[in-house]
């Protein structure tokens, strides 16, 4: 995977908390599957991995059940948990951005 641009990313008090970098994601269930390269937004706060549709349905991940989340708008709604993936990046442009990226205050 060749080395990304990372861009540290502003949250709204300003602080650098959130990184948006080239990631790899596989289906290790799946190896005959190519790997895809994607732009994808890190939040440095986050528990969980939110995957577009046409990622999931393009590493063949499989719904393991379904949860309810609470959207930004605050509507609760039932997503599908699918797995498992696999996340790799080039550690070099992550590394570079921590210091710029961390909670500044």
């Amino acid at each position: 995977m060749p080395p990304s641009q990372p861009t540290p990313v502003r949250n709204r008090h300003g602080h650098h908390s959130n990184l948006r970098t080239a990631f790899e994601f596989a289906n290790p269930a799946n190896r005959n599957l190519s790997p895809v390269t994607a732009d994808a937004l890190v939040d440095t706060g986050a528990v969980h991995l939110c995957l577009p549709e046409h990622l999931a349905i393009q590493l063949d991940l499989k719904e393991l059940e379904q949860r309810e989340v609470t959207l930004a708008n605050g509507h609760r709604i039932r997503v599908p948990y699918c797995g498992p993936v696999e996340i790799r990046y080039h550690i070099a442009d992550v590394m570079a951005c921590l210091p710029k990226c961390g909670h500044d205050g």
